[in-house]
């Protein structure tokens, strides 16, 4: 089997990019002959007025994306195209240049993006759906996509064409969701190819496997990104006027930054790390009584989640988007309502009484991981979505079959 992968890079890396990588490497690791189209916004850094309009244009429709797309395809022979982040480089030109040359074509919903120009629900530190079901105006008038209303012009008029031209019924033969919660949103924004059955929901998946540590664990750790959306408001309030007697460890940057440091100063129990590598992350997972969640934004899926669970770490997460689906409330975590500081002290605290129960929230963390998010148990999954794109002749012609 031959698989085309498409994926724009944003101007920093993030969650998409790895997922991008390592579908493309699990793809690999089993003999699968994988092409990686990469496409990256910094190469639009420093541009004039004059390529920006130019750019404008190709966010609907880019002649450019679409010759190079269709030269790998020439190239490549591929049997299946995979994109993941089509904005702003690729756009769904790429698409029209896959179906010109019979190849079937799958398309991961990272985000909201399709109904929702921000592509995260979520304006003025609180959900919005202002956009689900209409035409994106009111994204422009508030100038949801970069603080910018010409850029949010941009990315509306694009959705708006292609939702006109049925670009996701005519060129995309199926959508893949990493969880329910994205799926059930996006099914709601009632755009035509993006219908309940179009959709399939394959969770995300972790590799390396990080393992289990058996050393002592102590304090509740955070990892993610310091801004309104991730509840980081929520989190420091739970510890600054909640009784909690454990230490908080807090590890990232973002606008948030300096309010974090003010806490920390504050408050003898909160340590503020600053910007941690990804396997100093892990070592923090690996010696912590719990992993919190405190999002208030619509989460569609939780890498950073699944490798607690991976560790044997409790999570102590909001109800917002995927996170309930991830961990369940009771069996490998505990969960409270988005904004609720006092029902977030209140699991902390619950798990600190109760080391019984952080015992068996750990063992199940680690059973949950095991049998929903390993390789191991992606790579059927993704190779039944290919078969299905490709129907029963030209699967059988390929290596593989999920049922070998």
């Amino acid at each position: 089997m031959r698989v085309l992968s498409v994926h724009n890079y944003y101007r920093e890396s993030g969650g998409e990019d790895a997922v991008f990588h390592a579908e493309a490497d699990l793809l690999e690791a089993h003999g699968v002959e994988v092409r990686r189209v990469e496409f990256s916004n910094r190469s639009i850094e420093g541009s004039s007025p004059l390529r920006m309009l130019g750019l404008a244009a190709s966010t609907v429709w880019s002649r450019s994306a679409a010759e190079r797309v269709g030269n790998e395809i020439r190239a490549f022979q591929p049997d299946v195209a995979h994109f993941h982040n089509t904005l702003p480089l690729v756009s769904p030109s790429a698409y029209r240049a896959c179906r010109a040359r019979g190849v079937p074509v799958v398309q991961t919903l990272h985000n909201y993006r399709l109904i929702c120009p921000a592509g995260v629900l979520y304006r003025d530190e609180s959900p919005c759906h202002d956009c689900v079901g209409h035409t994106p105006l009111a994204a422009v008038r508030h100038a949801c996509y970069r603080d910018s209303r010409a850029q949010s012009a941009v990315v509306a008029g694009m959705l708006t064409v292609h939702r006109v031209r049925r670009s996701w019924a005519r060129d995309v033969d199926l959508f893949v969701a990493p969880s329910e919660a994205l799926k059930r949103e996006v099914v709601a924004g009632g755009i035509a190819g993006l219908e309940a059955e179009r959709i399939v929901v394959k969770p995300h998946f972790l590799s390396p496997d990080p393992g289990v540590s058996a050393q002592p664990r102590a304090g509740v750790f955070f990892a993610g990104r310091l801004v309104p959306s991730k509840g980081v408001d929520t989190l420091l309030r739970a510890w600054l006027h909640e009784d909690i007697p454990l230490t908080l460890r807090i590890a990232g940057d973002g606008e948030l930054c300096e309010s974090v440091e003010v806490a920390a100063q504050l408050s003898p129990r909160i340590e503020y790390l600053g910007r941690l590598r990804h396997d100093e992350v892990l070592a923090e997972m690996a010696r912590s009584m719990a992993v919190v969640f405190p999002s208030t934004w619509e989460e569609p899926f939780g890498l950073v989640m699944i490798e607690a669970l991976a560790s044997g770490t409790p999570v102590i997460a909001s109800r917002a988007g995927a996170f309930s689906e991830i961990a369940r409330d009771g069996v490998d975590g505990l969960l409270f309502e988005p904004g609720d500081a006092a029902g977030l002290a209140a699991q902390v605290r619950r798990l600190c009484t109760e080391p019984a129960l952080a015992r068996t929230l750990g063992a199940h963390a680690r059973r949950s991981f095991e049998a929903r998010y390993t390789a191991e148990q992606n790579f059927p999954q993704l190779l039944g979505i290919y078969e299905r794109v490709m129907g029963p002749a030209r699967a059988s012609r390929t290596q593989y079959s999920v049922s070998e």
